[in-house]
Protein backbone atom coordinates (compact mmCIF):
# COMPACT_ATOMS: atom_id res chain seq x y z
CA UNK A 1 0.00 0.00 0.00
CA UNK A 2 2.56 2.33 0.83
CA UNK A 3 5.10 1.73 -2.33
CA UNK A 4 1.16 2.23 -4.43
CA UNK A 5 0.46 5.26 -2.65
CA UNK A 6 4.21 6.38 -3.53
CA UNK A 7 3.63 5.74 -7.32
CA UNK A 8 0.65 7.60 -7.46
CA UNK A 9 2.93 10.43 -5.83
CA UNK A 10 5.18 10.39 -8.69
CA UNK A 11 1.87 10.25 -11.11
CA UNK A 12 1.07 13.73 -9.29
CA UNK A 13 -2.06 11.86 -8.41
CA UNK A 14 -2.06 12.62 -4.32
CA UNK A 15 -5.57 11.66 -3.68
CA UNK A 16 -4.98 8.35 -4.49
CA UNK A 17 -1.83 8.15 -3.02
CA UNK A 18 -3.95 9.57 0.44
CA UNK A 19 -6.20 6.77 -0.01
CA UNK A 20 -3.61 4.06 -0.28
CA UNK A 21 -1.05 5.96 2.48
CA UNK A 22 -4.41 6.09 5.04
CA UNK A 23 -5.25 2.48 4.39
CA UNK A 24 -1.54 1.52 4.84
CA UNK A 25 -1.86 3.60 8.48
CA UNK A 26 -4.77 1.57 9.48
CA UNK A 27 -2.70 -1.54 9.72
CA UNK A 28 0.39 0.10 11.10
CA UNK A 29 -0.80 3.40 12.76
CA UNK A 30 2.73 3.62 13.91
CA UNK A 31 4.54 3.71 10.80
CA UNK A 32 6.50 6.86 10.58
CA UNK A 33 7.45 6.48 7.30
CA UNK A 34 4.11 6.34 6.21
CA UNK A 35 3.04 8.95 8.26
CA UNK A 36 5.77 11.49 6.44
CA UNK A 37 4.68 10.18 2.91
CA UNK A 38 1.21 11.05 3.38
CA UNK A 39 2.45 14.28 5.09
CA UNK A 40 4.18 15.27 1.68
CA UNK A 41 1.07 13.87 -0.35
CA UNK A 42 -1.18 16.95 2.04
CA UNK A 43 1.80 19.21 1.52
CA UNK A 44 0.94 19.21 -2.39
CA UNK A 45 -2.74 19.25 -2.15
CA UNK A 46 -1.61 22.34 0.05
CA UNK A 47 -3.70 20.75 3.63
CA UNK A 48 -1.24 22.60 6.25
CA UNK A 49 -3.39 20.98 8.85
CA UNK A 50 -3.28 17.28 8.00
CA UNK A 51 0.20 17.64 7.26
CA UNK A 52 1.59 19.24 9.89
CA UNK A 53 -0.80 16.47 12.16
CA UNK A 54 0.76 13.66 9.97
CA UNK A 55 4.99 15.58 10.78
CA UNK A 56 4.26 15.95 14.15
CA UNK A 57 3.04 11.91 14.70
CA UNK A 58 5.98 10.78 12.89
CA UNK A 59 8.33 12.88 15.44
CA UNK A 60 6.63 11.87 18.27
CA UNK A 61 7.71 7.78 17.06
CA UNK A 62 11.02 9.49 15.79
CA UNK A 63 12.31 12.50 17.30
CA UNK A 64 15.41 12.68 15.04
CA UNK A 65 14.07 11.95 11.26
CA UNK A 66 15.55 14.39 9.71
CA UNK A 67 13.47 14.22 6.45
CA UNK A 68 9.90 14.53 8.70
CA UNK A 69 11.77 17.59 9.90
CA UNK A 70 12.70 19.32 7.14
CA UNK A 71 8.89 18.43 5.67
CA UNK A 72 7.81 20.16 8.73
CA UNK A 73 9.64 23.18 7.46
CA UNK A 74 8.00 22.99 4.02
CA UNK A 75 5.05 23.55 6.03
CA UNK A 76 5.96 26.49 7.45
CA UNK A 77 7.13 27.78 4.45
CA UNK A 78 4.19 27.66 3.15
CA UNK A 79 2.37 29.13 6.16
CA UNK A 80 4.65 31.82 5.36
CA UNK A 81 6.76 31.27 8.55
CA UNK A 82 10.17 31.92 7.74
CA UNK A 83 12.08 31.95 11.11
CA UNK A 84 10.48 28.64 12.10
CA UNK A 85 11.29 26.52 8.55
CA UNK A 86 14.83 27.95 9.17
CA UNK A 87 14.65 26.19 12.61
CA UNK A 88 13.51 23.11 11.24
CA UNK A 89 16.10 22.74 8.35
CA UNK A 90 18.88 23.62 10.24
CA UNK A 91 17.78 20.90 12.91
CA UNK A 92 17.48 18.72 9.63
CA UNK A 93 20.92 19.92 8.76
CA UNK A 94 22.49 19.11 12.07
CA UNK A 95 21.20 15.32 11.92
CA UNK A 96 22.46 15.15 8.38
CA UNK A 97 25.14 17.51 7.21
CA UNK A 98 24.70 16.24 3.62
CA UNK A 99 20.95 17.05 3.54
CA UNK A 100 20.95 18.25 0.15
CA UNK A 101 16.68 19.02 0.16
CA UNK A 102 17.05 20.66 3.38
CA UNK A 103 19.84 23.02 2.08
CA UNK A 104 18.28 23.80 -0.66
CA UNK A 105 14.89 24.35 1.09
CA UNK A 106 16.81 26.55 3.50
CA UNK A 107 17.88 28.96 0.87
CA UNK A 108 14.72 29.44 -0.07
CA UNK A 109 13.30 30.70 3.11
CA UNK A 110 16.33 33.02 3.14
CA UNK A 111 15.18 34.11 -0.10
CA UNK A 112 12.22 34.87 1.79
CA UNK A 113 13.42 36.95 4.47
CA UNK A 114 15.24 38.76 1.97
CA UNK A 115 19.15 37.57 3.36
CA UNK A 116 20.37 36.78 -0.08
CA UNK A 117 23.89 36.05 0.94
CA UNK A 118 22.71 33.17 3.37
CA UNK A 119 21.18 31.98 0.51
CA UNK A 120 23.98 31.81 -2.08
CA UNK A 121 25.67 30.30 0.40
CA UNK A 122 23.18 27.35 1.43
CA UNK A 123 22.97 27.01 -2.30
CA UNK A 124 26.78 26.88 -3.21
CA UNK A 125 27.06 24.36 -0.46
CA UNK A 126 24.17 22.27 -1.53
CA UNK A 127 25.70 22.62 -5.48
CA UNK A 128 29.35 21.00 -3.73
CA UNK A 129 27.53 18.18 -2.13
CA UNK A 130 25.81 17.42 -5.47
CA UNK A 131 27.33 18.76 -8.50
CA UNK A 132 24.42 16.66 -10.22
CA UNK A 133 21.48 18.75 -8.60
CA UNK A 134 19.72 20.68 -11.29
CA UNK A 135 17.49 22.71 -8.79
CA UNK A 136 20.70 23.94 -6.82
CA UNK A 137 21.92 25.33 -9.94
CA UNK A 138 18.42 26.74 -11.38
CA UNK A 139 17.95 28.62 -7.86
CA UNK A 140 21.54 29.90 -7.55
CA UNK A 141 21.07 30.79 -11.32
CA UNK A 142 17.82 32.91 -11.31
CA UNK A 143 18.91 34.95 -7.79
CA UNK A 144 22.28 35.93 -9.74
CA UNK A 145 20.58 36.87 -13.29
CA UNK A 146 17.29 38.83 -11.35
CA UNK A 147 18.49 40.03 -8.17
CA UNK A 148 17.49 43.72 -6.88
CA UNK A 149 21.05 43.87 -5.49
CA UNK A 150 23.76 44.80 -7.67
CA UNK A 151 25.75 43.01 -5.61
CA UNK A 152 24.94 39.71 -5.71
CA UNK A 153 24.39 39.68 -9.33
CA UNK A 154 26.51 37.58 -11.56
CA UNK A 155 25.61 37.37 -15.45
CA UNK A 156 27.99 34.95 -16.67
CA UNK A 157 27.49 32.84 -13.71
CA UNK A 158 23.89 32.81 -13.97
CA UNK A 159 23.98 31.94 -17.51
CA UNK A 160 26.48 28.83 -16.89
CA UNK A 161 24.68 27.28 -14.46
CA UNK A 162 20.85 28.25 -15.81
CA UNK A 163 22.57 26.19 -18.81
CA UNK A 164 23.84 23.18 -17.10
CA UNK A 165 20.53 22.94 -15.01
CA UNK A 166 18.49 22.89 -18.72
CA UNK A 167 21.45 20.68 -19.88
CA UNK A 168 20.57 18.16 -17.08
CA UNK A 169 17.26 18.12 -17.55
CA UNK A 170 17.46 17.49 -21.49
CA UNK A 171 15.49 21.06 -22.02
CA UNK A 172 12.41 20.07 -20.95
CA UNK A 173 11.77 21.74 -17.73
CA UNK A 174 9.53 25.01 -18.22
CA UNK A 175 10.98 26.64 -14.87
CA UNK A 176 14.67 25.79 -15.84
CA UNK A 177 13.79 26.48 -18.98
CA UNK A 178 12.58 30.28 -17.94
CA UNK A 179 15.60 31.06 -15.38
CA UNK A 180 17.81 30.20 -18.67
CA UNK A 181 15.76 33.15 -20.21
CA UNK A 182 16.17 35.78 -17.62
CA UNK A 183 20.09 34.85 -17.60
CA UNK A 184 19.96 35.18 -21.28
CA UNK A 185 17.74 38.57 -20.89
CA UNK A 186 20.64 39.55 -18.23
CA UNK A 187 23.56 38.88 -20.54
CA UNK A 188 21.86 41.30 -23.16
CA UNK A 189 20.61 38.29 -25.65
CA UNK A 190 17.48 39.18 -25.98
CA UNK A 191 16.66 37.09 -28.80
CA UNK A 192 17.51 33.78 -27.16
CA UNK A 193 15.95 34.99 -24.01
CA UNK A 194 13.00 35.19 -25.77
CA UNK A 195 13.60 31.86 -27.79
CA UNK A 196 13.75 30.07 -24.48
CA UNK A 197 10.72 32.16 -22.61
CA UNK A 198 8.41 31.00 -25.46
CA UNK A 199 9.63 26.98 -24.95
CA UNK A 200 8.93 28.17 -20.89
CA UNK A 201 5.53 29.10 -21.57
CA UNK A 202 4.56 26.04 -23.76
CA UNK A 203 5.79 23.27 -21.08
CA UNK A 204 4.57 25.23 -18.19
CA UNK A 205 0.90 24.04 -16.54
CA UNK A 206 -1.76 26.43 -16.48
CA UNK A 207 -1.52 27.51 -13.25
Amino acid sequence: LNNRGQTSYLKRDYQAAVVDYTAAIAIDANNPLVLNNRALAYIELNDHTKSMDDLQAALKLVPKYPEAINNRGVVYQQLEKPDEAIADFTEALTLDPKYVDALENRAFAYVQKNDLPKAIADLEAAIQLSPASCEAANDLAWLLATSPEDSVRNKDRALTLATQACAATEFKQWNMLDTLAAAYAENGQFAEAKKYLGTAVELAPKE
